[in-house]
């Protein structure tokens, strides 16, 4: 008997602590919630989505006893409205929480959803699109809340740079911008709703338009990379159907277009100016290369690969290195070898490699 009683008192004691800690876990998730919704409500003030139990119903309905899932939701709405993705008129009654129908479906379906979106893309979506082990360890990364998406990404009026995603290859930043658009973004929110009007599975959803679309963009950008990458010689650049910006509108059809096809124009130049911010960094040169140093090391080209004992490739054209002081529309500027030396250095000290390694440069003039 003493051992069968010891035994009980253990599974009482275990027991109270599993209960303890659950009630910590649900007091804690409820503080958060409540403060997120202090915060729309500060934000909003009267016209805060929840100002009646049809949604705090809804979300509760949706959430299925999820902490997880209200977060969430209540985190989406805050960052949504403070970046300017949606505004407060967005937010009121039945577009919002939708009516008694199961089948009217409403905004806050479509928020809830993408968290299921979400986990499913970083889960089953990147292994179907062959996305690397390392690029999906990122993508978790900054997927881990919406501060952190945006903090690293941007987004609505959230602007930030973006030139680390371009060392990381096509098949990452068309992933980025995959999340961007549909689960850190409202560009698709119509089509999420018209699809889980038949079914809420994500597969499902993300087999229809324009999500398959998208998906298989990324498939073709992980499958170029593996061709490459078995196949010497290829080249990277292998798809011309990707350059956006091959055609160029005149004034006179700019006028002429219609109001689809103007927003059709105004999507392809956003793609072009994220392309842009992915892959080109402006900056002023100072005269010297520590000065210059310094404002390479607040760059990407401080970061990533090539860093402490690997090589870094460093392509100095000539032709497009200065400008000459006549005739500059017909002749290339002159080779200045003080200048490359300043480059060269700036950028090796940025990298922190040590002053005294012995560098032999071998320059090609065409």
């Amino acid at each position: 008997m003493p051992s069968l009683y010891s035994s009980t008192r253990l599974r009482n004691f275990k027991f109270c602590i599993s209960c303890f800690f659950l009630t910590v876990y649900r007091v804690s998730s409820f503080v958060r919630q409540g403060r997120r919704i202090e915060d729309l409500e500060d934000l909003l003030g009267k016209s805060t989505p929840f100002c009646v139990m049809g949604a705090f119903d809804k979300l509760a309905k949706l959430a299925k006893g999820s902490p997880e899932v209200c977060h969430w939701a209540l985190d989406n709405l805050y960052d949504f409205l403070t970046v300017g993705l949606y505004n407060y008129q967005e937010l009121k009654g039945v577009s919002f929480y939708g009516k008694t129908s199961a089948r009217e479906k409403c905004l806050l379906d479509v928020i809830v959803l993408k968290k299921t979106l979400l986990d499913y893309f970083l889960k089953d979506g990147a292994a179907d699109c062959n996305i690397s082990a390392e690029d999906l360890s990122v993508l978790k990364s900054i997927c881990a809340s919406h501060a952190e998406f945006r903090k690293k990404c941007g987004g609505g009026n959230v602007k930030v740079d973006i030139s680390w995603q371009g060392t990381r290859g096509e098949a990452f930043c068309a992933s980025v911008s995959f999340l961007a658009s549909v689960i850190f973004g409202c560009e698709h929110d119509g089509a999420i709703k018209q699809a889980i009007k038949s079914s809420t599975q994500p597969e499902a959803v993300f087999g229809q338009s324009p999500f398959k679309e998208i998906l298989e963009q990324i498939q073709s950008c992980t499958a170029k990379v593996m061709k490459i990458n078995t196949e010497p010689g290829l080249s990277a650049n292998m798809a011309p159907e990707a350059d956006m910006l091959r055609s160029f509108l005149t004034t006179e059809q700019l006028q002429k277009m219609k109001e689809e096809e103007a927003d059709s124009l105004r999507t392809w130049a956003d793609a072009a100016l994220q392309h842009v911010a992915r892959y080109v960094k402006l900056i002023v040169e100072p005269t010297t290369h520590l000065l210059l140093a310094e404002v390479l090391s607040s760059t990407v080209m401080s970061e990533g690969p090539g860093t402490g004992n690997s090589n870094s490739i460093i392509h100095y054209d000539v032709k497009t290195a200065g400008e000459s002081s006549s005739h500059a529309h017909v002749r290339p500027p002159s080779f200045k070898q003080e200048r490359l030396r300043k480059l060269v250095q700036a950028y090796l000290i940025s990298r922190g490699v040590e002053a005294g390694w012995l560098l032999i440069i071998s320059l090609c003039c065409f």
